[in-house]
């Protein structure tokens, strides 16, 4: 599940620093200061979804939003099965 949220996450932002093709690969894998960010955060919805809730995410201030329709002012990204 990790890896298609960082996949979905490639096409929201401009500099997403972890390759989904790489993480979780087994052996070690070092993530960034963001990247461990937007996982730890997602880790929280991931835990608490049972199918139709929707959540946003704040991104960190570092993070450039590719996408129009998600809210560059508040940071924030919409997530909904």
């Amino acid at each position: 599940m990790d890896r298609a949220f960082l996949r979905w996450l490639e096409t929201k932002l401009e500099n997403l620093d972890i390759s989904p093709a790489e993480y979780g690969k087994g052996g070690h894998y070092i993530l960034t200061p963001m990247a461990n960010s937007l996982l730890t955060r997602f880790e929280t919805f991931k835990h608490n979804f049972t199918g139709s809730e929707s959540y946003d995410l704040t991104v960190p201030r570092r993070a450039v939003i590719i996408s129009n329709e998600e809210d560059q002012e508040t940071r924030q990204l919409h997530i909904s099965s």
